[in-house]
């Protein structure tokens, strides 16, 4: 299948500096002031996977050679399917509806990822309308609020207060669920302790029932078990959360213990059902292939 189209800039891109710090008119292009931006070769790679990646770049036709010197000496240019030098005007913006601004190279593929992966949360977010908007459609279900506790109770009522401040940020680690460039959903690895700590998970409900929550749970299991090497994952669910429940359980997790009419949920008492996953365990079921077959 023909992979689609991704142009991307140089300077203030890939390159460090912008246009008006790389260049004047007296002495052209500073190619000794061009440093790879950090991010960029990594991000380069992952795109050109699903991408294919154009180079386009204001500089001038007489600097080609140059400009491919310095993506070979920074051993770029195998990513690229075509440089275009000279053909990109130098103008003060650039007004197109399938532009994306640059901010840096985990944003860009953030947005330009394609499936289900995990993005790292950071408290500085919550300046992000855009982004808490997203994650306020995983949050708004009066449903998800409830089976979820008051983990998440307040998100509804003030989520820049909730995300900002409810959230242990020196303690737990948090990620966006994404899919296609866009927050899906939100997974917590947290109340860590003795290098054990516990699940939190929510997905927008519109994309339940379409595997994307087994996806999700594959990833966290790497960042958990074989990045951050913990050795012990607990979760707890409600028992009137049938699917959860049935999920968690075709999953495989360990049954831990029931705290009976821990909580009334539309007029009845329903009990609190933990599960746990250890690391050991995880690497001995992924060994076999685990979470190959598993759906939600």
């Amino acid at each position: 299948m023909k992979k689609d189209i991704v142009v991307i800039d140089l300077d203030g891109v890939i390159a460090t500096g912008t246009t008006e710090e790389v260049y004047s008119d007296e002495a052209g292009w500073a190619f000794e002031k061009c440093i790879l931006n950090e991010g960029a070769k990594e991000g380069l790679e992952l795109l050109s996977k699903e991408y294919e990646l154009i180079l386009s770049t204001a500089r001038w036709h007489e600097d080609f050679q140059k400009t491919i010197k310095w993506l070979q000496d920074n051993d770029i240019l195998q990513y690229f399917k075509k440089v275009e030098v000279g053909q990109k005007h130098s103008a003060y913006a650039y007004v197109d509806d399938r532009a994306i601004r640059f901010k840096d190279w985990e944003d860009l593929i953030w947005r330009l990822k394609r499936g289900v992966h995990l993005v790292r949360a950071k408290q500085e977010d919550v300046y992000d309308t855009e982004l808490m908007e997203q994650l306020y459609e995983v949050f708004k279900d009066k449903e998800t609020i409830e089976m979820l506790g008051s983990y998440e109770r307040d998100f509804e009522s003030n989520r820049w207060e909730w995300f900002a401040k409810s959230i242990k940020w020196d303690i737990d680690y948090n990620w966006y669920i994404v899919q296609d460039g866009e927050v899906i959903g939100w997974i917590v690895f947290r109340d860590i302790d003795s290098d054990a700590g516990w699940l939190t998970i929510a997905l927008n409900p519109s994309k339940t029932g379409k595997g994307i929550r087994r996806e999700a749970m594959r990833l966290y299991f790497i960042e958990i078990f074989e990045k951050l090497r913990f050795r012990k994952m607990f979760l707890s669910v409600y028992s009137f959360n049938r699917k959860a429940v049935k999920f968690y359980e075709k999953l495989g997790l360990k049954f831990e213990a029931e705290v009976t009419e821990f909580i009334e949920y539309k007029g009845q008492l329903y009990s609190r059902l933990t599960y746990s996953l250890g690391r050991d365990e995880y690497y001995a079921r992924k060994r076999k292939g685990w979470l190959g077959s598993v759906q939600e």
